[in-house]
């Protein structure tokens, strides 16, 4: 989950990057457009059009706000399944089931031939606490997001944040 974390990190990093961009660029189309005294249809179109692409930056610097927020949250996510996992293995193995450390997966039974009375009840009661606990593990590994469809960039941008641009002809 740390990999996923730093990932989120990386997505939040790149927003104040792209901010900062647009807001020294506005300042230098500010001087050249306005404060430098052109005037006419030229400035107007020039004006017109960084607004237009500054808004998109800031829709561009949104979408990576998101991102980071829907992996910061399968971090999340993922690290609770991950330790309640962990705390039913560790829960199964206090009542005498052992559980395989590289997999997690209870260690198969040995058969309790011939024992009777406390001794057998209480590989009974182990055996039962295994299956219980991998029917749990597989429960929670149900639950973890299956594979989603590939989708490129261009796509996942129109999906969840349109911008028009200007000179594309439509939407990115």
């Amino acid at each position: 989950m740390r990999g996923l974390s730093s990932l989120a990190g990386r997505c939040y990093g790149i927003v104040p990057q792209i901010t900062d961009v647009d807001a020294a660029l506005t300042r230098q189309v500010s001087t050249i457009a306005h404060d430098g005294g052109w005037r006419g249809a030229a400035a107007s179109a020039f004006s017109s059009a960084w607004d237009s692409d500054s808004a998109a930056g800031r829709q561009l610097a949104g979408a990576w706000e998101h991102i980071g927020d829907l992996v910061d949250a399968l971090a999340v996510e993922l690290a609770g399944l991950e330790n309640a996992l962990e705390e039913a293995a560790r829960g199964v193995e206090q009542q005498g089931v052992a559980v395989d450390p590289a997999t997690g997966s209870p260690v198969p039974a040995i058969a309790a031939g011939g024992l009777t009375g406390p001794a057998a009840q209480a590989a009974v009661t182990r055996g039962q606490l295994a299956a219980e606990y991998a029917d749990f593990r597989a429960r929670t590994r149900r639950e973890l997001p299956g594979p989603r469809p590939q989708v490129s960039c261009r796509q996942w941008l129109r999906s969840c944040c349109p911008l028009q641009v200007a000179g594309t002809g439509g939407r990115v």
